[in-house]
């Protein structure tokens, strides 16, 4: 039920984000970095009875992968002011944020 309830969260905040997105995008951008998914990820990690070293691993990654989606969002706001396309920015960003994904654990493993 637990799970039911984290996936209906979420994904009413995401549709709620993305409909403000249409009048007032500046407002939905704030509010998309907002760290509302990570408070309830927080809450559930409480509720699951996670010891404080799981939240402080849980806490740590979520940092490190806020500065990682900065220089991507960074890179992404330097190349759409370049005039690049939109859609080559898009996967140009998806396809750092891949390899930060693929190269992060990597990083904290070693």
């Amino acid at each position: 039920m637990i799970l039911f309830i984290k996936i209906v969260t979420s994904a009413l905040l995401f549709g709620v984000i993305n409909l403000l997105a249409v009048r007032h995008p500046a407002l939905s951008g704030y509010i998309a970095v907002l760290p509302v998914i990570t408070f309830l990820s927080l809450i559930t990690l409480m509720v699951d009875k996670q010891s404080p070293e799981n939240i402080s691993v849980f806490l740590t990654s979520a940092l490190t992968g806020v500065l990682f989606t900065c220089l991507i969002l960074l890179g992404m706001l330097l190349l759409l002011r370049a005039d690049v396309p939109i859609l080559h920015t898009i996967m140009l960003g998806l396809s750092a944020w891949a390899l930060a994904i693929y190269a992060l654990p990597k990083l904290f493993t070693h």
